[in-house]
């Protein structure tokens, strides 16, 4: 559980903040009931729909990065003397289509330049770590750490650890910036 409330933090806003977009734009169509606002209402759903669904499936990077920190000294890497190494991460789910809606709605209407500029760093990060974790987990899953006695585990250990910093570091010099999309 450690080092994880940047992560958890920043999507948190995310998942929040997206449908207050959304709330906000239907609020002030509600108020004026004019015809044009129907456009933008749609816009601010579809753009926080967006939003929303890439913080709930890029949250098992969290589980994962949680579970690989549960059993692994995170200065040393692994060892082969883990108690529990054959639990290796969790595999992640392919995000591919959600990076690729989140990705078109940044800049789009409504206007929301802090938060979409937010998202695109998020998702780059985010795209970096996520193959290094995949990998990771299948090579614990096949139990490749016997064969090789860890080598390729040690090696993934520095790719995971210096992904999952530009994540958590990107995350966390946005709190800023999320601060600023609340007001």
């Amino acid at each position: 559980m450690r080092n994880s409330r940047p992560i958890r933090t920043f999507l948190c806003r995310v998942w929040f903040l997206s449908p207050m977009l959304a709330s906000a734009v239907l609020l002030g169509f509600a108020l004026t009931g004019t015809r044009a606002l129907a456009a933008d209402v749609d816009a601010a759903v579809e753009k926080a729909n967006a939003y929303t669904e890439l913080a709930e499936s890029t949250e098992r990077a969290v589980e994962s990065w949680e579970r690989y920190q549960s059993w692994v000294n995170m200065k040393t890497g692994p060892t082969g003397k883990e108690r529990y190494i054959d639990y290796g991460l969790y595999e992640l789910s392919d995000t591919a289509s959600l990076v690729k809606e989140a990705r078109e709605m940044v800049g789009k209407a409504p206007n929301a330049a802090k938060l979409d500029a937010l998202i695109v760093r998020y998702l780059t990060a985010y795209e970096a770590l996520a193959p290094v974790m995949n990998e990771a987990a299948a090579y614990y899953e096949q139990k490749g750490y016997v064969a090789d006695k860890l080598a390729k585990g040690k090696a993934l250990h520095t790719k995971i650890v210096a992904a999952r910093h530009h994540l958590s570091g990107r995350a966390r010099g946005n709190d800023a910036g999320a601060a600023h999309v609340r007001a």
